[in-house]
């Protein structure tokens, strides 16, 4: 079935864009993707569009900083509902996976190597490190517990923040590329595997309330 023709007449032209790109990506992935398509959705010609993005990299790049800023919304709002540290942390993993799931034609584009520079896109470097940052405030927290006298140097605190983005978008890929083949109901064996990478038994209930 053909997608509606979207009429475009004034206002946030970009964001019109950047909209109906999504949803085209979300549908179809990037194999069929062209400008040309974008622009008769939006019913505007490919010279307008050119007035925003100058090329395919410009606009994917803009839909992955919008990808990555719904991301970091689904992560805030499950680090903030949580003050057990390993629920938390749990939760926070879940929202990811969850995204991925629910959207994994643009989860695919967010991490596409083609715009991956951060020097050129720095909206969405910015975008992406928002993102990752409920996680790595866990893993700090966690590593905190593991070794409360030592001083983490810089090397140690990227290395934890590395070690926790590992985790979920290892976790995240194997899932939306049918590599993970079982029985058990998806969001039962995601839970089940955030929670055994943590295995904290011996940490009291105060501990925990971080």
């Amino acid at each position: 079935m053909g997608r509606a023709k979207l009429t475009y007449h004034h206002g946030d032209l970009k964001g019109a864009l950047i909209s109906v790109a999504t949803e085209m990506i979300a549908a179809e992935g990037q194999a069929g993707f062209s400008l040309r398509k974008i622009a008769q959705q939006v019913g505007v010609s490919q010279t307008a569009l050119y007035r925003h993005f100058a090329n395919k990299e410009e606009l994917f790049a803009a839909i992955a900083e919008q990808g990555f800023l719904r991301l970091s919304e689904k992560s805030q709002q499950a680090f903030d509902n949580h003050s057990d540290l390993i629920e938390r942390t749990i939760e926070v993993g879940m929202a990811y996976l969850d995204f991925a799931a629910e959207n994994p034609n643009l989860y695919r584009l967010m991490f596409d190597s083609s715009i991956a520079d951060n020097q050129r896109y720095t909206a969405l470097a910015d975008a992406r490190r928002q993102a990752f940052k409920y996680s790595a405030l866990n893993s700090a927290a966690l590593r905190r517990l593991r070794d409360p006298d030592a001083e983490p140097d810089s090397l140690q605190a990227e290395s934890t923040k590395i070690l926790s983005q590992a985790l979920v978008h290892g976790l995240a890929s194997l899932m939306i590329e049918g590599m993970i083949h079982s029985r058990v109901e998806r969001k039962e064996l995601m839970r089940k595997t955030l929670s055994e990478s943590l295995r904290f038994p011996w940490l009291t209930e105060s501990e925990r309330q971080v």
